[in-house]
């Protein structure tokens, strides 16, 4: 699934909004070069065992931006003393086509986050500077640990939402539909409110897909039962979004109307 380059600036500047201003902390002496690895199975087991992401490049001795990339970005100090907190896999297209098409890379370069099972978490195709990637690495590494501990409980809706929510922001909506749909099927015998809150995280991730029309039949499923406040408001701003994908002017404007007076406090998407 590819990632914007603006929606990853987005979630890098929204991070950094929100977050609490970090302690001023000892500069350490960065790295002389990347402790980069081209075994992508070895890379999988050592994320698996350290708990970090697998960073890795697709790249190619005739790619022009790769080779750039190799001059500027990957000798950056900065870039390298973050890839610390990452397994670093380095993947030539020519020798290794399997792994291009394992993960449906057409493009060069590409730069894929990997978890400790292989999945893809995002990617971002073409040339990165350092100046774009530091933030980036800063976001992940930040937000992994999280990450990981939340793919652990399946069924649990806060863990989900922070699985699927992370997913979402790197533009993965694909394995953000399949991981909420496999919570729903895992959370049969969950409360009824935790159901509740598990479908309305699918169909978020279903519009994000584009695949709005199941999703509006979830979201008006949830509209329409006595689940709580939180849940009814999330699938009124659900409605609005699947309709407006949909095209269908009408049912947008039933759910906006009903969002206002409903939970006038919720802000219009």
């Amino acid at each position: 699934m590819k990632v914007a380059r603006a929606v990853v600036l987005v979630l890098v500047a929204t991070s950094v909004a929100t977050a609490a201003p970090a302690p001023a902390a000892a500069v350490e002496p960065a790295a002389a070069a990347i402790a980069w690895t081209d075994d992508l199975a070895r890379a999988i087991a050592t994320a698996h065992e350290s708990g970090r992401p697998v960073l890795t490049e697709f790249w190619a001795v005739w790619c022009a931006p790769c080779l750039e990339m190799e001059r500027t970005t990957w000798a950056d100090p900065g870039v390298i003393e973050r890839t610390a907190a990452f397994v670093a896999l380095k993947v030539d297209g020519d020798l290794h086509p399997g792994v291009m098409e394992r993960y449906g890379v057409a493009v060069l370069p590409a730069l894929l986050v990997l978890d400790g099972a292989g999945d893809e978490m995002g990617r971002i195709v073409g040339f990165v500077s350092a100046d774009e990637l530091r933030p980036i690495l800063d976001v992940l590494r930040e937000r992994y640990p999280t990450y990981r501990e939340a793919l652990e409980r399946t069924a649990d809706p806060d863990a989900v939402e922070t699985v699927s929510r992370l997913l979402l922001a790197l533009g993965n909506a694909r394995r953000a539909v399949e991981h909420t749909k496999r919570a729903v099927k895992a959370g049969t015998d969950r409360p009824p409110e935790d159901r509740a809150r598990l479908d309305v995280s699918y169909a978020e991730a279903l519009v994000a897909a584009g695949r709005p029309k199941p999703a509006q039949a979830i979201f008006e499923r949830l509209v329409a039962s006595d689940s709580a406040e939180a849940v009814r408001a999330r699938a009124l701003v659900g409605s609005v979004r699947a309709a407006r994908a949909r095209g269908d002017a009408k049912a947008e404007t039933a759910a906006l109307d009903r969002l206002a007076r409903e939970f006038p406090d919720v802000a219009a998407p």
